[in-house]
Protein backbone atom coordinates (compact mmCIF):
# COMPACT_ATOMS: atom_id res chain seq x y z
CA UNK A 1 0.00 0.00 0.00
CA UNK A 2 1.25 3.42 -1.02
CA UNK A 3 2.62 5.25 2.10
CA UNK A 4 -0.77 8.18 1.07
CA UNK A 5 -3.14 5.15 1.35
CA UNK A 6 -1.15 3.83 4.74
CA UNK A 7 -1.99 7.32 6.10
CA UNK A 8 -5.89 6.76 5.41
CA UNK A 9 -5.95 3.61 6.70
CA UNK A 10 -4.18 4.51 9.93
CA UNK A 11 -6.18 7.46 10.72
CA UNK A 12 -9.59 4.89 9.73
CA UNK A 13 -8.24 2.44 12.09
CA UNK A 14 -7.84 5.19 15.16
CA UNK A 15 -11.45 6.06 14.97
CA UNK A 16 -12.55 2.83 14.84
CA UNK A 17 -10.31 2.08 18.11
CA UNK A 18 -11.82 5.36 19.73
CA UNK A 19 -15.57 4.62 19.21
CA UNK A 20 -15.73 0.32 19.38
CA UNK A 21 -12.31 -0.57 20.95
CA UNK A 22 -11.61 -2.73 17.83
CA UNK A 23 -8.70 -1.85 15.22
CA UNK A 24 -11.68 -2.51 12.28
CA UNK A 25 -14.91 -2.76 13.05
CA UNK A 26 -17.23 -4.13 10.77
CA UNK A 27 -18.59 -2.02 8.21
CA UNK A 28 -16.09 1.23 9.38
CA UNK A 29 -15.42 1.67 5.74
CA UNK A 30 -19.43 2.18 5.06
CA UNK A 31 -19.83 3.82 7.75
CA UNK A 32 -16.58 6.47 7.49
CA UNK A 33 -18.13 7.34 3.82
CA UNK A 34 -21.66 7.84 4.73
CA UNK A 35 -20.60 10.22 7.59
CA UNK A 36 -18.64 11.94 4.49
CA UNK A 37 -21.84 12.20 2.42
CA UNK A 38 -24.11 12.93 5.01
CA UNK A 39 -22.56 14.46 7.75
CA UNK A 40 -21.18 13.75 11.31
CA UNK A 41 -22.77 11.21 13.00
CA UNK A 42 -22.97 9.13 16.56
CA UNK A 43 -20.44 5.95 16.11
CA UNK A 44 -20.27 3.28 19.15
CA UNK A 45 -19.16 4.81 22.14
CA UNK A 46 -18.32 7.95 20.37
CA UNK A 47 -19.08 10.35 17.32
CA UNK A 48 -17.69 11.21 13.57
CA UNK A 49 -17.19 15.08 14.06
CA UNK A 50 -16.57 17.58 10.79
CA UNK A 51 -13.07 17.90 12.23
CA UNK A 52 -12.61 13.97 11.44
CA UNK A 53 -14.82 13.99 8.26
CA UNK A 54 -12.58 16.88 6.58
CA UNK A 55 -9.47 14.78 7.81
CA UNK A 56 -11.04 11.66 6.23
CA UNK A 57 -11.98 13.83 2.77
CA UNK A 58 -8.41 15.04 2.79
CA UNK A 59 -6.54 11.65 3.19
CA UNK A 60 -9.38 10.27 0.98
CA UNK A 61 -8.16 12.98 -2.08
CA UNK A 62 -4.43 12.63 -1.58
CA UNK A 63 -4.40 9.02 -2.47
CA UNK A 64 -7.29 9.15 -4.82
CA UNK A 65 -9.00 6.37 -3.34
CA UNK A 66 -10.48 4.59 -0.02
CA UNK A 67 -9.66 1.67 2.60
CA UNK A 68 -11.94 -0.92 2.43
CA UNK A 69 -12.15 -4.53 3.90
CA UNK A 70 -11.96 -7.25 1.68
CA UNK A 71 -13.27 -10.49 3.04
CA UNK A 72 -10.92 -12.12 -0.08
CA UNK A 73 -8.10 -10.97 1.49
CA UNK A 74 -9.60 -11.19 5.29
CA UNK A 75 -7.49 -7.40 5.36
CA UNK A 76 -8.12 -3.98 4.43
CA UNK A 77 -7.06 -3.06 0.66
CA UNK A 78 -6.86 0.47 -0.99
CA UNK A 79 -9.56 0.68 -3.24
CA UNK A 80 -9.60 3.59 -5.90
CA UNK A 81 -12.19 6.04 -5.73
CA UNK A 82 -14.63 5.15 -8.66
CA UNK A 83 -14.17 1.76 -7.81
CA UNK A 84 -15.00 2.18 -4.27
CA UNK A 85 -18.07 4.78 -5.16
CA UNK A 86 -19.78 1.73 -7.25
CA UNK A 87 -19.15 -0.47 -4.03
CA UNK A 88 -20.70 2.07 -1.73
CA UNK A 89 -23.71 2.84 -3.76
CA UNK A 90 -24.35 -1.19 -4.72
CA UNK A 91 -24.75 -1.40 -0.65
CA UNK A 92 -28.54 -1.69 -0.19
CA UNK A 93 -28.21 0.03 3.39
CA UNK A 94 -25.34 1.65 4.54
CA UNK A 95 -26.38 2.70 7.61
CA UNK A 96 -27.18 -0.69 9.19
CA UNK A 97 -23.43 -0.56 9.83
CA UNK A 98 -24.34 2.53 12.28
Amino acid sequence: MRVEAEQLASYMENLSETCWYATWMDGLDFVLWYALEHGPLRYGHGEVTEEHIGNLRRLSDYCAGWIRWSDQDQNTVFTPLAEWKGIFHAERDPQRFI
